[in-house]
């Protein structure tokens, strides 16, 4: 169920109380601006290929393989200035493929599906409300330290988050470009995923509990003092 922002625990004798996610006020900041401004995103496909160069190097020429398989569809790169030459380097001159720096959510809230590499982008995707599919892989040998280390059952934040299997996770070996162009068919609109993944916004918030995440840490602060002030008072 939903934490609540005023949940205690005193497993290590200290109260504490969850406000919510800071994530949330950005998301609901670009989505606000989306309204008024936000373009068909019926033939748009997001690609986050990680913010390290190694990742990028790796899953970016990963991702734009399925480019061939969509003709209907553009492909935008949510990119980082810090990596222009990079880009440039991996993404074929002629394509339908341009780049978009600086502006993740936006990319994303114009965008019918998105390809990602783990991290805080796939509960950003999950937020704006984009069907995803969760890509990633390494060399073998940092894999296996890391599988022999880690032991959650999957990579990505929303999984987390929701203790299972909600949106799909393409890694090592299944990341590769049959299963990405299969499970990027099922879930654009008209795929057999699509309505599943639409839902997956609305548990995550309800999971994370809250939006004015600002407005509840200033009511728990003000709380707090109050309290303070009134035990010296007794004291």
């Amino acid at each position: 169920g939903a934490r609540s922002a005023d949940h205690q625990t005193d497993r290590y004798g200290v109260k504490s109380h969850y406000a919510g996610n800071p994530v949330y006020e950005e998301i609901n900041r670009v989505k606000q601006q989306l309204q008024d401004t936000k373009t068909d995103s019926g033939g748009q496909v997001a690609l986050l290929p990680g913010s390290r160069k190694q990742e990028i190097e790796r899953m970016l020429p990963v991702m734009l393989s399925v480019v061939p398989y969509f003709e209907g569809y553009d492909f935008v790169v949510a990119a980082m200035e810090a990596h222009k030459d990079l880009y440039n380097s991996i993404i074929p001159k002629e394509s339908n493929v341009r780049l978009e720096y600086g502006r993740p959510l936006e990319v994303l809230g114009n965008s019918a599906a998105a390809l990602v590499t783990s991290g805080t982008a796939t509960l950003e995707t999950s937020l704006m409300g984009v069907p995803q599919l969760v890509c990633y892989k390494t060399n073998f040998l940092s894999y296996r330290i890391a599988r022999s280390l880690i032991k959650v059952p999957y990579i990505s934040l929303v999984n987390l988050i929701l203790g299972g299997a909600a949106i799909p996770e393409l890694i090592q070996g299944s990341c590769k470009t049959i299963n990405l162009v299969e499970g990027l068919k099922k879930i654009l609109p008209g795929g057999p995923k699509h309505g599943t993944q639409m839902e997956i916004a609305g548990k995550v918030r309800e999971k994370l509990g809250g939006t004015d995440v600002s407005s509840k840490l200033s009511e728990l602060i003000i709380s707090s003092l109050a309290q303070d002030a009134d035990q010296e008072k007794i004291f």
